[in-house]
């Protein structure tokens, strides 16, 4: 049983609603009129055929009726047959869903692909206003679909683009779209190396710095030896005899 309809995707309650009716076996008094009994006629299989109808048109006026949510019900309850209700909500709200496919057809031609959100998110949110548009009624052919969805890539995607499409063989959207989620990997795959091959490169010069910086050890050898040999012993006659001599 189709859910309330509530002023909205009338088309697609519409669609479950005849749907459901036709399970049923009462889609017919949604197009057929209340028979009318000719003046003077009194016979009983007609008068009895004229019953069911109207017994089997008001079951099916009901189920509609039950699947509109209470403020809707009230506006038509009152409405005689099943065939002039349905009429009055297409009448309704078909034009109002025109306006909803204006706004599908724009939020189908507006949207574009960023680099700074995940990719297959995107791709994700595109094939959600496909669906949106089918659900309206309209159709576009996949040919066109597939090219406006390379035209929509990302910046960052422009060889990616060319290669698509001076690609000869013909893809379906659905091809395209893996093709894309290969892609994507890749690139997330090599931004990791990148970013490991920076880390590692960081890492060394970092060592690098550190033994530049690392305190010099003493020398060994003769520098060794003079820093601890023990000094001459002071002469006092030494120093008298050099006295001695400058005097002279």
């Amino acid at each position: 049983m189709p859910d309330k309809f509530d002023d909205k995707g009338f088309k697609t309650w519409q669609k479950k609603m005849m749907f459901f009716l036709t399970t049923l076996k009462l889609d017919k008094f949604i197009q057929e009129d209340k028979p009318l009994i000719p003046y003077g006629i009194d016979d009983v299989h007609t008068l009895a055929s004229v019953d069911i109808w109207n017994h089997s048109d008001f079951i099916c006026k009901g189920y509609i009726l039950g699947r509109l949510i209470d403020p809707l019900y009230r506006v038509y309850c009152e409405i005689p047959t099943a065939k002039e209700l349905w009429r009055s909500l297409d009448k309704k709200y078909r034009g109002e869903d025109a306006g909803c496919q204006k706004y599908v057809v724009a939020k189908f031609d507006d949207f574009r692909m960023v680099d700074s959100k995940p990719i297959m998110d995107q791709v994700e949110a595109f094939q959600l206003i496909c669906h949106e548009i089918a659900a309206e009624g309209m159709s576009i052919s996949e040919t066109f679909t597939t090219l406006m969805f390379i035209q929509k890539l990302p910046p960052s995607y422009v060889d990616f683009k060319n290669y698509l499409k001076h690609k000869k063989k013909k893809m379906g959207l659905e091809e395209l779209i893996m093709r894309v989620q290969v892609e994507s990997r890749n690139r997330a795959a090599d931004k990791d190396t990148t970013k490991e091959h920076s880390v590692n490169m960081a890492e060394h010069k970092g060592k690098g710095k550190a033994h530049a910086h690392s305190p010099a050890k003493p020398s060994k050898g003769k520098g060794k030896a003079h820093a601890h040999s023990p000094a001459k012993p002071y002469s006092s006659s030494s120093f008298w005899n050099q006295l001695q001599e400058e005097r002279h």
